[in-house]
């Protein structure tokens, strides 16, 4: 299971930048915005804004985490990014699909944590704005041949979202106890 960020405008992206976050995106960009060329642009031209992000209140450890790291850092860039906390994802999919019938193109979701079926559903609609991951900077550290990054149950991604992040084992350890930890399955084993 693979959490994402799907992104309302891609001007809003550098919210992603600030948290060094890996975002997806959602609904098209206005036609009277250029589409950027380059990180650079994205960055710049959200400066100033503000970004809603809805996301599982429940997840106590992300939330901590956003309201922690992630608001301070999108500051720093001169973003302020606000955490909308929801019962459900499929609220914020709602909401965007409610605003994409009634012809809104600047509504309250910017950015959405999802994964699933809420991705799929939301691909099938058009809800998400799609081939803008490669201006993201850290996509070059990802494996485009990964099927956990290329596909989101099943839905190929095609450039609509991209990872928040992907751990399948975390290791811990006490430095003083153990100088030269595993790096390999293998090793953690033995």
């Amino acid at each position: 299971m693979k959490p994402a960020l799907l992104v309302r405008h891609r001007t809003l992206l550098a919210a992603a930048a600030a948290g060094l976050l890996l975002l997806s995106s959602c609904a098209a960009v206005p036609a009277e915005q250029s589409e950027p060329e380059n990180w650079d642009e994205v960055a710049s031209a959200a400066k100033g804004q503000t970004v809603k992000l809805w996301m599982y209140g429940g997840d106590t450890q992300g939330n901590s985490y956003v309201d922690e790291h992630l608001i301070p850092a999108a500051a720093d860039e001169g973003i302020t990014l606000e955490r909308v906390p929801v019962a459900d994802t499929k609220d914020a999919l709602n909401r965007v699909l409610t605003e994409i019938q009634s012809g809104t193109t600047d509504g309250e979701v910017d950015l959405v944590w999802v994964n699933g079926n809420n991705f799929g559903t939301g691909k099938e609609a058009g809800a998400w704005d799609c081939g803008w991951t490669s201006l993201l900077p850290n996509m070059e550290l990802t494996n485009p041949a990964d099927p956990l990054l290329s596909e989101d149950f099943g839905t190929p991604v095609d450039g609509c979202e991209a990872p928040w992040s992907k751990a399948q084992f975390t290791i811990v350890y006490n430095s003083a106890a153990v100088p030269e930890p595993p790096t390999t399955l293998a090793g953690l084993l033995e």
